[in-house]
């Protein structure tokens, strides 16, 4: 069986953009000892070079232009299109078919070729192996390389053995590609003896993508200085290859460029790269030692996964600068810093001049137990302390203006946290499943908090949110069973539907979104608040003094409710703001309270007591009716509006009106309370109220009192 037949001059394929006359200069000594191709030998008629007999009956019937019998040069060179799927059986060889020396086209999908040799055909344009299960060895010629797709030798299992003749060194350069399209392992061979160590000269300046895509023979290598970039994938199952160093003028290396590299032992990276991708030594399971340049300042996705044997790595700037780094894949239980082991755990002190905490720099570091962070630092990355489960202190400093998301996910042990006053930004889950965090206070820099900020903080008992804050998600605080008091800043307009599911204990609310009306539920039925209190079972409320009104269905079937104060600065109450909190027992209006409106205060069973005001100049219809544990009422000196059915339906056993003027309204605004009941208005208006026409239905009631 022939090896891999890759004949490059060694680095042929090194370049997909370098240009022709510098890989010409660098390769020239060696091009003169390639061997060329032995010339096609002679014949009358190329069949009798043929060895299948299916091949032979197809040429005959496609190709003998003059029936004859005999396939000639002539003949042959007139051939543009080969298409094995029209001969009359399985062909098995194509031997004969150098000398189609003007073949375009060459079809050989689904059939049952062992191997093949188009290194003669120079003027192929096209050429397809597809579905060929049984095809173990191709031999190419160079000009293919860039005209072969990813499908011309897709589906063939068996193929092991590629030869490529190489005979425009910049062409192929620029076709490394399809390295990576060709299965099987692949060997590289130079006058007929197999490269397995190679120097890549100084003038190239790149390594390919798929460049020495699986080239298992492959055992050193040398990259020169003068190599800027290795490509995706270059050295992608070198399996012989034990150990590579990256020179200090390569600034970036590829996706998975050394992945599964099973033998490599040891790797040195530059200072000139910056970024160790994706994958890039994924599955080097012999790997014990990898030297990380001081350039670096992000480690990729799986950069080093399946690496079992890796005991070091050791990089060559300091700490400060490793704490930076972007660690998509965590190294820190294999730290060293310039040779000396560096653990993480314990109360730990970040060095001064540290400028940021990079992603995942921490991640996982279950020893950890609290955090001094300098106040060089300006933000904590993605994931960087997350899974420290043993962590429960943290001090951050009033330089940091970003806490990233998931920055302290799964810190179980964290009690203890204070953002500063510089924090601007909080990622998503950035305290996710802190189930020891007690209380959180967000200050008033912070004008973004993401989607499940605290969720399942189930110790987390009171929160302050600033006044930077313009909207809560419904998830920020999902599942804090325990939350029992919450304060939400002046800053907040918008709160999603049911944002404080479960929360029971205190709401503190200064925001206007209390002011906005919400929409009634469809169904009179439905359960509780439609709105951002949906769920929620807070029992006491304090409405702000920055507040001036309680919109329209605000608290609406916030049955949990027992007792609410309302801010100063509120002037008026809207329609069914309070309607059926059938738990609240106490109210305290404000001195400056204007209007108390329909429905406001409706089916509030457990009210037992109401001071209205002397602010007061409206009490809208139906605004306690059906209070049912109501038994005194003190009615404000300027009201001048009473609704009707406003009291309707209570267990009334006296009504303070102060107003000297009886008010306004409606006949109906006492109904339905008990027969004993009275009405106390001042000792010089009784004759004026038992006249009026809303009041004189209740004159038997009404009974002088000195107000003063």
């Amino acid at each position: 069986m022939k090896k891999f037949l890759l004949l490059l001059a060694g680095v042929a394929m090194l370049a997909t953009a370098c240009e022709e006359d510098d890989v010409k200069d660098a390769l020239n000594d060696i091009i003169e000892q390639l061997p060329e191709l032995p010339e096609v030998e002679e014949a009358e008629d190329v069949c009798d070079k043929m060895d299948d007999m299916v091949f032979i009956a197809y040429c005959h019937e496609k190709f003998d232009a003059d029936k004859d019998g005999v396939l000639s040069i002539k003949e042959v060179e007139t051939v543009r299109e080969i298409n094995l799927y029209d001969a009359d059986g399985e062909v098995y060889s194509v031997k004969g078919i150098e000398y189609f020396k003007n073949l375009n086209k060459f079809n050989a999908s689904g059939s049952k070729l062992l191997e093949c040799d188009l290194r003669y055909n120079d003027n192929l344009t096209e050429v397809s192996f597809y579905g060929c299960s049984s095809l173990k060895s191709v031999s190419i010629s160079d000009n293919l390389i860039t005209l072969c797709t990813k499908w011309s030798f897709s589906d063939c299992p068996s193929l092991a053995d590629v030869y490529i003749n190489v005979t425009d060194f910049a062409k192929y350069c620029r076709g490394g590609q399809l390295m990576g399209d060709i299965p099987g392992k692949k060997h590289l061979y130079a006058n007929d003896e197999e490269i397995t160590k190679l120097t890549i000269p100084d003038s190239i300046t790149t390594i390919g993508d798929y460049a020495f895509y699986d080239c298992a023979s492959l055992k050193n290598i040398t990259i020169n200085k003068g190599v800027t970039s290795i490509g995706q994938s270059a050295f992608y199952r070198c399996t012989s290859l034990k150990e590579i160093t990256i020179p200090d003028s390569v600034t970036s290396v590829g996706l998975g460029s050394f992945d599964s590299c099973t033998a490599l032992t040891n790797v040195t990276i530059g200072k000139g790269v910056s970024s160790i991708g994706d994958n890039t030594f994924k599955g080097c399971s012999s790997l014990e030692k990898v030297t990380i340049g001081k350039g670096v300042t992000s480690i990729g996705n799986n950069a080093f996964e399946g690496c079992s044997s890796l005991t070091m790595a050791d990089y060559q700037g300091d700490l400060s600068q490793w704490i930076a780094i972007d660690h998509y894949y965590a190294m820190h239980h294999l730290l060293h810093i310039n040779g000396s082991p560096v653990i993480f755990e314990g109360d730990f002190v970040i060095p001064e001049g540290t400028k940021k905490i990079g992603y995942g720099t921490f991640s996982g570091c279950k020893s950890l137990t609290s955090v001094t962070i300098p106040d060089s630092v300006t933000s904590i990355g993605y994931y960087a302390f997350s899974g420290c489960t043993l962590l429960t202190n943290v001090t951050i400093p009033d330089s940091v203006t970003w806490i990233r998301d998931y920055a302290f996910n799964d810190c179980y042990s964290l009690t203890n946290v204070t953002i500063p006053d510089s924090v601007t930004w909080i990622g998503d889950y950035a305290f996710n499943d802190c189930y020891s965090l007690t209380n959180v206070t967000i200050p008033d820099s912070v004008t973004w908090i993401g989607d499940y900020v605290f969720n399942n903080c189930t110790c987390l008992t009171s929160v302050t949110i600033g006044n930077g804050i313009t909207r809560i998600r419904n998830t920020t605080f999902l599942n804090c069973s325990n939350l029992t008091k919450i304060t939400i800043g002046k800053g907040v307009t918008e709160i999603e539907k049911a944002t404080f599911s479960g929360c029971t204990g205190e709401l503190i609310i200064n925001s206007k979104i209390v002011e906005m009306d919400n929409p009634r539920s469809n169904y009179d039925s439905y359960p509780i608040n439609t709105g951002w209190l949906y769920g929620s079972n807070f029992t006491k409320l304090t409405i702000g003094d920055n507040v001036t009104k309680v919109g329209d269905y605000t608290f609406y079937k916030c049955y949990s409710l027992t007792s609410v104060t309302i801010g100063k600065g509120v002037t008026s109450i809207g329609t069914s703001a309070f309607y059926r909190c059938s738990s609240l027992k106490d109210i305290s209006f404000p001195d400056g309270l204007l209007y108390i409106g329909f429905g406001s205060f409706d089916s509030c069973t457990s009210l037992t007591s109401v001071t209205i005001p002397d602010s007061v100049t409206e009490i809208g219809s139906n605004a306690f009716k059906s209070c049912t544990s109501l038994k005194n009422v003190t009615i404000g000196e300027d009201v001048s509006w009473i609704g009707g059915e406003a009291f309707r339906d209570c267990s009334l056993t006296s009504v303070y009106c102060k107003p000297i003027t009886p008010p306004a309204g409606s006949n109906y605004m006492f109904a339905d309370n008990p027969s004993d009941f009275k009405i106390y208005v001042p000792t010089a208006s009784v004759d004026a109220y038992k006249a009026d026409r809303y009041w004189s239905i209740y004159a038997s009631y009404i009974v002088g009192y000195d107000f003063n």
